[in-house]
């Protein structure tokens, strides 16, 4: 993949577009700026698909993928129709994007940064000259970020927020239909829960969902370390990696079942004893859920943010074009 390392001077400032240096390489200034119009569109409307995309994934709907992706193939299209068309990346506007783009990522952890570094290796943007082949290697790249980076996090959500629907719609929905409460003379109350309801359903989804894969290496790829990495970046138990994939947490579940009465009739201290350990379960199980996202909104702000750099640089080179159209 393309290698869009920044400078090493992680402090340098943005360059300045420059309107002087003509391209040595067969490219052209963009004495029409209209390409570049056109690709400046896309990406915007690409950045502006994220939110809606991000709401959709987050609420169990994916209605809004079709939109993200449509535009997401508009926008590479678009980059590859400047190199086609030989449209000149200055050298001051791929450094700069260079600079932004690892910029970007500067808060993420170590792992994060190792993995989008790797996406850029194999090729500079800073070659010290226009160059109209780099807008096809910042398509591959940002088309890369999106999928082995935003993607995986788009993904891991979706499929947890679809396994804890189906929890709050096969197990807590129908909770209350089995427990029953009756009062007895010499007892006083006692209540009766529907263990056998209960586990089946407790079973069912766990036999469902436990080898759903929230991340797994390429296929025929042998990766447990980089299942490892995931987990830890997901927020999840290093007991999740489990091979070559990161699996959902079922140990919420597991206990649930475990800690099921061995009674199914039981006094109203007994009842609640067991109710607080299944309340706390659940609850981790909601705490889950919001790391994920929260981790997924991230992700999806910082993806952003890159796709914005990527605006930045088409417009300074829509001035650049201009500045030749008046010498």
């Amino acid at each position: 993949m393309p290698n869009l390392q920044a400078p090493n001077n992680e402090d340098a400032p943005t360059p300045a577009p420059s309107v002087k240096t003509a391209p040595d390489n067969g490219s052209r200034p963009t004495g029409d700026p209209k390409p570049l119009q056109h690709a400046l569109t896309a990406s915007q409307r690409f950045s502006d698909t994220l939110a809606p995309l991000f709401r959709a994934v987050t609420t169990g709907k994916t209605s809004a993928g079709d939109d993200n992706q449509l535009a997401w193939h508009q926008l590479d299209g678009r980059l590859r129709s400047l190199a086609a068309g030989k449209v000149a990346l200055p050298a001051p506007q791929a450094e700069s994007f260079a600079v932004g783009a690892e910029r970007v990522f500067r808060s993420e952890s170590p792992f994060v940064r190792s993995q989008v570094a790797r996406m850029a290796a194999g090729s500079s943007l800073s070659n010290g000259h226009d160059d109209f082949a780099l807008w096809d290697k910042i398509s591959q790249y940002i088309g890369q970020v999106n999928t082995d980076y935003l993607g995986v996090f788009q993904d891991a959500t979706s499929k947890y927020v679809k396994f804890y629907s189906e929890f709050s719609d096969t197990v807590m929905s129908p909770l209350s239909n089995w427990i029953t409460t009756a009062n007895d003379e010499k007892k006083g109350e006692q209540i009766t829960l529907d263990t056998d309801s209960l586990r089946n359903a407790l079973t069912a989804l766990k036999s469902k969902y436990q080898d759903v894969a929230l991340w797994s290496a390429t296929p025929n790829g042998k990766n447990h370390d980089g299942a490892v990495a995931w987990a830890k970046q997901l927020g999840l138990p290093e007991t999740c990696a489990q091979g070559d994939k990161v699996v959902i947490d079922m140990s919420a579940i597991d206990k649930m079942i475990e800690d099921l009465p061995k009674e199914k009739t039981m006094d109203s201290a007994k009842f609640q004893a067991w109710k607080a350990g299944f309340d706390a379960e659940e609850e981790k199980m909601k705490n889950t859920l919001q790391t994920l996202t929260q981790k997924y909104s991230n992700a999806n702000s910082l993806f952003d943010n890159l796709v914005k750099v990527l605006s930045s640089t088409i417009s300074a080179c829509q001035e650049t074009a201009k500045s030749f159209l008046q010498i």
